[in-house]
């Protein structure tokens, strides 16, 4: 697969250039180890592409995944963060240890 466009949330791109350019680095070559052609199974039931092979998001997502997985990349998701007014409160979540 090819990368043809970038999209830098917040700026995240140029961040991860600057501070872990092989990151990229390793990520460009994630994207063009996968083969596109193999994650064409989805088939379309819209009215004006009926019985189309498209490209399956899952397919794709799961190719990435075993891409980066294979150069060492895990899956950490943090879904837990906290937001308050109070600047006091926030120091102490902030020194807080992890299990806690």
């Amino acid at each position: 697969m090819k990368l043809a466009a970038k999209y830098s949330h917040l700026n995240g791109l140029e961040w991860l250039m600057y501070h872990h350019p092989t990151y990229w680095d390793e990520i460009k070559d994630a994207i063009a180890s996968v083969d596109a052609a193999t994650c064409k199974t989805k088939i379309s039931r819209e009215k004006t592409m009926m019985g189309k092979q498209l490209y399956s998001p899952g397919d794709l997502n799961s190719a990435y995944k075993q891409e980066l997985g294979s150069r060492g990349w895990l899956n950490a998701r943090s879904n837990s963060f906290y937001v308050t007014d109070d600047a006091n409160l926030n120091k102490q979540i902030v020194s807080l240890e992890i299990e806690e």
